[in-house]
């Protein structure tokens, strides 16, 4: 009984920034109502072996980003971006939201050859979807950077 006391009290959760940049300014960032500016985001089933892989010392933690032009909803049974352009090794780190080092966070720069609209990403532990969040188009020229911020905390 007490280990279903304690599962149900590990909650993980996902939260999301996006700062676009044309010509070194920064133009748009896309945020929610969470502390920080940072909006909540679903994190996968396929996010649960993960977990349990990490815990057990033969997982791989999240260590890419992914962005996209898929526009369907994400749910629980994700396992991939609908329409990815780019994903690549992001830059990962703690930091601290509520209790010191409580968060991972995860931090990727994507710059453009072409324009897109991005309305899509999602964080990846190798080649398994972690986490993934639609949004609002966020129109990017060949010249513009987006910055990623993901943040993850249990």
């Amino acid at each position: 009984m007490q280990t279903s006391a304690c599962a149900s009290r590990f909650k993980v959760k996902g939260m999301l920034r996006l700062e676009h940049y044309r010509g070194g300014e920064l133009i748009g960032v896309r945020e929610g109502e969470l502390a920080g500016g940072f909006f909540p985001n679903l994190i996968v089933d396929a996010a649960k072996a993960v977990i349990s892989a990490i815990l057990t010392g033969t997982g791989q933690v999240p260590n890419k980003i992914g962005i996209g032009t898929g526009t369907t909803a994400p749910v629980a049974g994700d396992t991939a971006l609908e329409t990815s352009i780019d994903n690549q090794t992001c830059t990962a780190s703690v930091t601290t939201i509520t209790l010191t080092d409580d968060t991972a966070q995860y931090i990727y720069t994507f710059s453009f050859a072409a324009p897109h609209d991005i309305t899509e990403a999602g964080l990846f532990s190798a080649t398994t979807l972690f986490a993934r969040q639609t949004f609002a188009a966020v129109s990017v020229l060949a010249t513009d950077t987006l910055k990623v911020t993901w943040k993850i905390q249990a």
